[in-house]
């Protein structure tokens, strides 16, 4: 019993501060937020017609992003920020995402 209680303290005490003293190694210097060095959209490049998907991106402080979607698709929601919605319509095309002086497309198939 009492190595069961020594076993507890030990994942107790132990255990929360060797994560967040690993946490620490990302941030030698004490830590804060750290922006990308570019953007990537994440979301599918293949779309069944008429349907609507949510794209993503890299969140950036004061991204002020912008959003393009193909032809005949609308953003039904969040332009201007790192997550946004499409509803599609029938034409294939780029989505793309700018901000902060960088900017990343993909081609998108509507089937």
């Amino acid at each position: 019993m009492k190595n069961i209680k020594i076993l507890m303290f030990v994942l107790v005490v132990t255990l929360p501060l060797f994560l967040f003293s690993s946490c620490k190694k990302n941030f030698p210097d004490g830590g804060g937020y750290q922006e990308p060095a570019f953007l990537k959209i994440v979301g599918g490049t293949t779309q069944p017609k008429n349907s609507t998907r949510d794209y993503y991106t890299y969140y950036l402080q004061n991204g002020n992003y912008e959003w393009t979607v193909p032809a005949d698709a609308t953003i039904t929601a969040g332009q201007g920020t790192s997550k946004m919605t499409v509803k599609f319509g029938v034409q294939s095309g780029k989505i793309t995402v700018k901000a902060k002086g960088m900017e990343s497309s993909i081609d998108v198939t509507v089937q």
